[in-house]
């Protein structure tokens, strides 16, 4: 019995220490297992935050690119409503050009300096226009009087001149 007894105490000695075993292992897989759960959860929340702070920096970078697209917008509507509006004014004459020189803005003033030497240009082009109506008419009006003499001399008897075009009657 002795050795019954002996074999029992060994094996529940051997038992004890195999419980002992386990626990330290289970126990040490599961300090470890933090560790290592600890480790991979800082990992990925460093590369979490790595690209939450890179989709911060493109959402602020849309931003800022939208501000200024929307600010170009908004020029580009200004300068619209401008040019609208000056076109309207354009076609409205000047009663005092020089106090209107006097209330524009430096910029406007240039402006409107342009506008009046483009005035002056085109009162120009307007007087020899009128030079030359001027003159046909007065050429017209002679060819006039040599029909109504009978003395041009490419006219004949029965043949009509049309006044109202600037070609030559056809010669026969």
């Amino acid at each position: 019995m002795d050795r019954q007894n002996t074999q029992q105490a060994l094996q529940a000695i051997l038992n004890k220490a195999l419980e002992e075993i386990k626990e330290v292992l289970t126990s040490s897989f599961n300090a470890d297992l933090q560790v290592a759960i600890k480790q991979e959860r800082a990992k990925l929340e460093k590369e979490f935050n790595t690209r939450l702070q890179e989709k911060d920096q493109k959402i602020a970078n849309q931003r800022k690119h939208l501000q200024i697209i929307t600010a170009k917008l908004e020029e580009n509507q200004k300068q619209i409503v401008t040019l609208k509006q000056a076109l309207e004014e354009k076609n409205k004459p000047v009663a005092n050009p020089q106090e209107a020189l006097k209330n524009n803005q430096p910029e406007e003033r240039g402006h409107v300096l342009a506008l009046e030497e483009k005035i002056a240009r085109l009162e120009k082009i307007i007087k020899v226009q009128n030079y030359r109506i001027e003159g046909q008419r007065n050429l017209i009006l002679s060819y006039q009087e040599q029909y109504e003499d009978g003395s041009l001399p490419w006219i004949e008897e029965g043949e009509e001149i049309d006044l109202k075009t600037e070609e030559e009657p056809p010669k026969k």
